[in-house]
Formats: C-alpha cells, structure tokens, sequence
C-alpha cells in the first residue's frame, strides 16, 4: 500500500460530528475546495492567480489579524511587474475575488491602514482559519479537541500547492500538528475510538509517525483484529521502506510491548 493509498482508505471514515463544508465554505485540508451558498463546487472558478490572491489573504490574516502589506502582497504575487502594473492587476483581481466571495456568503477582503484581510462572518467557515482558533483556545476541552481532530483528520494543508510563500505556513502547521496529535497519544483519558481517529490524523501529516503506528496497533490488537492489526503495520512498513530506503526495525509484536 503506498502513500496516496493510504490516505484514500482513511479518507472513508472520516466523521463529519461537528462541521458541514458542502455549502458557504473554503477548505485547505485534504486540497483546496470551495462551495457557495446554494452547496455548488466552484472551486473551478478561480485561476491560479484568484487561488493565490485567497490563499495568501486567508494565511496572513491568521496570523496576524491586520493581515498582510499591500507591498508584500505585491512583491509576492506580482514582483515581476511595474509598480503601477502590479497596483493594477492587484486591484483588479481583488474586485473579482469579492464578487466570487459574494457567492459563498458574508466573507469580506479588507484593507486597512495598508494591510489586507480576509474575514468570515458566522455562516461561512474556512476549515484552515477554524483550527487555527481552536489550536489558539484549546485547553483540554474534549468538545474542542474532538473539532481539531476532526478537522485535522480532512488532510494535510494545500498538498497540491507548492509556491515557495506557502512552504512555511504549511511547515509551521504540519509542526504543530503532530506536537499537538503526538501529545494527545501520550494521554490515558481518552477512548479507544477516539485515540484510533488521532493515530489515523497523525499518519495524514506524517505517514510513518512510529507513534501513531504503536497506539493504533496496540489497540487493535487488545481489541482482538490482530488480522486488522497486522494489516496497518505491514502497510507502514511499506512506506516506511519506500521513504527511507531501510526496513522498519521493530516487528510488530515488539512494537506492542514496548512501554
């Protein structure tokens, strides 16, 4: 089982508890998507310029609200132009995006002070700019970690995107996220199911996380799948051997024992 397919038969049991994004929304994980009000996929509708425009406004914003300068917008978008031949296709573009916007739901562009971005109002959500807020407000509330696993179990962040302006905020996030998941696996309140959900997020943003594969096969192998067990180890080391050019160490019944 390589790679892709792995993420694809996770994928399957996704739990959708807490969010819907079928309609009024924009997702990063698991790929860049949009949906309008009336639950229509238009991602479509937007160039890869329009793409990035979004993208930028939405990365920056959740880093800092007051969001990004219209120099850098520039410099990072449309350095390759004049200054008055960048302001231009700046200022157009963000008239298209709005009107775009204007489809999904109240989402407004801001420029203030020189700053652009990006702001979603209660009946839209942004799957990136939601887990953002609960990694910001989670303190052992189980209602809240269950949402960040949910979202976090949807995929990695824009894996289809490669801009170079885009590496460190994908980086930055993946890094948080496996700190976050990782710790999670470290915890004895939490439920078989549950821990199974967080070993299965874990392997999304780090495929041979030797963690994830430990909790998952350690509780399937309680729970009696041992055939199930030994499926998700077998596939593991396949990646592992593929990624890293040397066979994965520990047999699976080591594995398990190990404290």
């Amino acid at each position: 089982m390589k790679k892709e397919e792995t993420a694809e038969v996770t994928e399957n049991v996704i739990q959708t508890d807490h969010y819907d994004f079928r309609r009024k929304s924009i997702c990063f994980f698991g790929g860049f998507r949009v949906h309008d009000k009336d639950g229509e996929d238009i991602t479509d509708l937007f160039t890869p310029t329009m793409k990035s425009l979004l993208i930028i406004l939405i990365l920056h914003t959740c880093k800092d609200e007051k969001g990004i300068s219209g120099n850098r917008l520039i410099q990072t978008l449309w350095f390759d132009k004049t200054e008055e031949s960048a302001k231009n296709n700046r200022n157009v573009y963000m008239s298209k995006l709005r009107n775009i916007l204007e489809r999904i739901g109240d989402v407004k562009i801001l420029n203030q002070k020189g700053f652009w971005s990006i702001c979603f109002e209660d009946d839209t959500i942004c799957d990136y700019m939601e887990a953002k807020r609960l990694f910001a407000e989670q303190a052992g509330n189980e209602d809240t970690l269950e949402r960040l696993v949910e979202l976090l179990l949807r995929g990695a962040v824009l894996p289809n995107v490669e801009d170079d302006w885009v590496d460190t905020f994908k980086s930055d996030f993946s890094n948080k996220t496996i700190d976050f998941l990782s710790g999670l696996l470290k915890r004895s309140d939490i439920s078989d199911s549950f821990m199974i959900r967080i070993a299965d997020t874990l392997f999304l943003h780090d495929f041979i996380n030797e963690e994830a594969l430990k909790a998952k096969c350690s509780i399937l192998y309680k729970q009696g799948k041992k055939g199930l067990a030994k499926t998700v180890y077998d596939a593991f080391c396949k990646n592992y051997q593929s990624s890293l050019g040397t066979s994965f160490p520990v047999s699976m019944l080591d594995l398990i024992d190990q404290k």
